[in-house]
């Protein structure tokens, strides 16, 4: 239940912050005071925001608890969308953006599911939050392009954030647990995590890009903004659909590398049909689509593939960074897509994407394909256990072990196909 209202809590947030998109980058360019770098900003701007203030919320939500932080970071969000609604300028549309980017939760909300789940299931509740996020991307998609004025749709996301506040009063308090880790757990360089945050990048990076481009695109070509629902409808319910089938491909049949492969091939494909778009409306149509579906191809499964390359002692460190680059493409692309579209021919701009993501997608090559971890719980009752625990730093087949100082267990993941859960038992006897 926890996971669930949770997840409900981080929906809710990105919906508000997602709905705007369709409309945003037109509805900035009906402000006097609009330029190519303001347009860009607004575009972006909270995802700069969210990287400056992630690991503060992070440090302040160890210190005073997770729920407190949580909803001051709703509150921020409220008035940040608040100030956005009003905006009689630009500028002022840029300061709520960037004031709905202040209330970075994100990160709060993945260190609370990770406090109230087993670490067996963790992966799982991963993939839950992620799924949530794609959907409200999805239906802010929909909701967003129906819907003709954008202050309205600020307004609808501070409803949803007062209504994610009512839901964080019934997800339970949880205790501080304390950790401790063993040295088997090293630090160090890690190419797939590398990969992972520079996945997560490219993948925001053109997300927003997108959302730049293909709005001023469709206004060039004589398109309205209230006839553009027939545009992102058809692409959002798609993207949905497409969902199930790269879940069951990635997390039931560990096929991780084939989605994250067909998402950059669709990319590559979406910007082909861009590249030869000319005043061919149906290419735009498909580009669009073929991004779309790509992008929810990928959404779900990122963040719990990246936290199967971490050790336990580098979680929250790592899926902070992996995080981080995800927030910082979202503001590169803004800014990238408005300038470049400004000044780069369109063909050129589209056919250098492409080139990008075929280079993405050959750096894909040197991924490891994720190692399925089976956990074992041992009971930890007493420091001379110490000595006990030190036999499983020659046990081969065990990645990694740490101690739940708060329930008292030792949490030992292991490669099934290398070793036995009798064999570590009775390695600790």
């Amino acid at each position: 239940m926890s996971v669930a209202l949770l997840s409900l809590v981080l929906a809710c947030r990105f919906f508000g912050l997602f709905v705007v998109m369709p409309l945003l980058a037109l509805y900035v360019l009906s402000f006097e005071d609009c330029t190519p770098l303001l347009l860009g900003l607004s575009m972006g701007i909270y995802a700069l925001s969210q990287v400056l203030f992630q690991i503060p919320f992070g440090s302040l939500s160890d210190k005073y608890g997770r729920k407190p932080l949580i909803a001051l970071g709703i509150i921020i969000f409220i008035i940040g969308s608040l100030v956005c609604a009003f905006a009689q300028s630009a500028q002022m549309l840029v300061f709520g953006r960037f004031l709905q980017g202040v209330g970075a939760i994100g990160g709060v909300v993945s260190a609370m599911i990770a406090d109230v789940v087993p670490e067996s299931r963790r992966t799982k509740a991963m993939a839950t939050m992620g799924a949530s996020i794609s959907l409200s991307f999805a239906f802010a998609m929909i909701i967003g392009s129906i819907e003709k004025d954008a202050s309205t749709l600020f307004v609808l996301a501070c409803i949803l954030s007062a209504f994610s506040l009512l839901l964080l009063f019934f997800v339970p308090n949880v205790a501080h647990v304390q950790f401790s880790y063993s040295q088997k757990a090293t630090d160090g360089a890690n190419k797939n995590l590398w990969i992972m945050n520079a996945s997560n990048f490219l993948q925001k990076m053109f997300m927003t890009f997108a959302f730049v481009i293909i709005p001023l695109l469709l206004a060039r070509d004589g398109i309205a903004k209230e006839s553009m629902w027939q545009f992102y409808i058809p692409a959002a319910l798609l993207g949905v659909l497409a969902m199930a089938p790269a879940a069951i491909l990635a997390e039931k049949r560990g096929k991780f590398k084939l989605v994250l492969a067909i998402g950059i091939v669709l990319f590559v494909l979406a910007y082909l049909c861009l590249l030869l778009l000319g005043a061919n409306l149906a290419l735009l149509a498909v580009g669009g689509v073929l991004f779309f579906v790509g992008f929810c191809f990928h959404e779900p499964i990122l963040q719990s593939l990246a936290s199967r390359y971490c050790k336990a002692h580098q979680k929250g460190k790592a899926l902070g960074i992996f995080t981080s680059c995800g927030y910082m493409g979202s503001f590169f692309g803004g800014l990238f897509g408005s300038v470049a579209f400004s000044f780069v021919e369109a063909p050129l701009l589209f056919g250098i994407i492409a080139a990008v993501c075929a280079a993405w997608l050959l750096v894909l090559r040197f991924l490891d394909s994720p190692t399925k971890l089976g956990v074992f719980y041992h009971a930890f009752n007493h420091e001379t256990d110490l000595a006990h625990l030190s036999s499983l730093q020659a046990l081969e087949g065990v990645s990694e072990y740490y101690i739940n100082h708060t329930e008292k267990h030792v949490v030992i993941r292991y490669n099934a196909s290398l070793t036995t859960e009798q064999k570590i038992a009775e390695s600790l006897k």
